[in-house]
Order: structure tokens, then sequence, then C-alpha cells
């Protein structure tokens, strides 16, 4: 394992120390690398759907207009983090393909671990968080199909904050509630070590879905660290408080109000914040 980061030549960017990959006779694997690109979910979106048994992935050093949920930025500084999308044509029925969100947080928390040797927890619905900060997020879309207009292929796109320093996050604002595994770990993995084990979890989850979805449900509820606790509800609506109660088998979160009434929600509804810190 390269735990700790170390600077690369002039002429070489991280990108190069990544593996071409071909994991199984089944499936063909395609990376393409930025240097630095709008987005990586945007860029293989412009590509279009993929065929099943092939998946293109996109590492990029740098975004210029990377995303998170319900289109807020997801800051992406040149080779402080790793910023990485798949597309894919899953296996099962489209309408199970949302859980695909969750089955990455899982697999990110388990290639961080790997990689780090110290495992994250997961804020419901998708956010990676150390120490009660956000150390990365997912961000998935259907690619439709221009003839059909029915699903083709999901994008799947992560973000890790790695290397950035605290002043990073204090300067957009975001110390707060924002965290890198340098700054919270006191070290970092080199950032093509990660890589590799991101890749490597993006695989298994291409192999096992949707066949393996009682073990990513039962790991997504050890790591999720938002059940047991209150919390803040953001709708269009207003703000609620509540008590996250469990996950239920649909990746929804269950929550009880004030009232004793009881709910499930799911991440396309609502914004979730712990009442007393982001996680």
């Amino acid at each position: 394992m390269s735990f700790l980061y170390k600077e690369r030549e002039a002429d070489m960017t991280w990108l190069d120390e990544i593996d071409n990959i071909s994991y199984d006779e089944k499936t063909e694997w395609e990376i393409l690398r930025f240097p630095s690109v709008d987005s990586t979910n945007d860029a293989l979106k412009r590509m279009g759907p993929v065929e099943k048994g092939h998946c293109r992935v996109a590492v990029a050093c740098r975004q210029t207009r990377g995303r998170g949920r319900q289109g807020r930025e997801f800051l992406s500084p040149a080779d402080k983090g790793i910023y990485m999308s798949l597309c894919f044509c899953p296996e099962g029925s489209s309408d199970q393909w949302n859980g695909l969100t969750t089955w990455t947080v899982v697999g990110m928390c388990d290639a961080i671990a790997a990689a780090c040797g110290v495992r994250p927890g997961i804020k419901w619905p998708n956010d990676i968080v150390l120490s009660g900060k956000k150390v990365g997020g997912i961000l998935t879309e259907t690619l439709m199909d221009p003839e059909t207009l029915l699903p083709r292929s999901v994008v799947i796109g992560i973000g890790v904050n790695v290397l950035q320093t605290e002043a990073d996050f204090t300067e957009c604002g975001l110390s707060a509630k924002a965290g890198s595994l340098r700054q919270l770990l006191g070290k970092a993995p080199a950032l093509p070590c990660l890589a590799n084990e991101m890749l490597g979890a993006l695989q298994k989850i291409v192999d096992g879905f949707p066949k393996e979805k009682e073990k990513y449900l039962e790991r997504y509820r050890l790591d999720c660290v938002t059940c047991g606790k209150k919390i803040l509800l953001f709708s269009e609506t207003g703000t609620q408080e509540a008590l996250a109660e469990c996950v239920e088998d649909d990746f929804s979160l269950k929550v009880r109000y004030s009232d004793g009434k009881s709910e499930r929600i799911s991440w396309g509804e609502v914004s979730v914040r712990g009442m007393y810190g982001y996680a």
C-alpha cells in the first residue's frame, strides 16, 4: 500500500499511474483520463449510452463545473481530489437503478478503508463522512435512448476530497461541513492508489448488481451515521425536525416526527442534515 502522497514530476500527472484494467472476459473497461474537464459526468453523458458488457470510466485531475445533488457545486481543485465517473448499462430493470447511488457510496467506503486503513461513515443518502465532515459524494444520472426515450445507461459520478487543507475549505465557506482525508487523518493515500481501489469497488458493483443487494444493504446500514439521530429535513415546503429511525429495504429513510407520525423519505424529496452539525 502506497499511503503517503508524493509530488509527481512536472511532465507527469497521477493519472498516468492508474491501471489499464480488464477485470473479466465478459466486461470491457475503457478508462478516459482528463487533466481538466468541466465534469466527468458531463463528459460521459456527451459520449452517449453504452451497451451491456462495456464500462466507460472518466477520471480527472480537475473539474471546472463539478456537480452534486440538486445542482449543488462540488469544488474540484487540481490534484487535490479524485473526480471519477462510470457509465454502464446495469442488469435488472431500470426501476432498480436508483439503488446504485447507495451501492456506490458503500463501495467508496470500501475503497477508502483499503487505501487509508480507516473506514468512513455514510450520511444518508450519499455523502461519505469522517469526523462529522463530508469528504466525498455520489451523483447518479440516467442516460436515455435518443430514439425510444427509455433508460439505456447509468452515469455514476464520484468526488473524494483527498489533499485539501483547512484553508481550501475556509476560502469557499465550507470549512464547517467539508474536509479532506489528509486534513482529518493527518495523512493521505497516493491519488493513484486510491483511484485504483475505487475502480476495483466499481468493478464489484458492476458484477454484483442487482443480485448482491442484501450484502450492500447490510453494509449501508452499518455505515450509516444518520440513523438514531435527530435531523433537519429541508424541502420546498420548509424545514422540519425529525428522528432518523432506520434505513428501509429500498434504501429510503424512515423518520419520526415530534407528533409521533412516521414517514419514509427518498433522496429525491428532501435534504438531510444533523441537528448539531453536518452529519
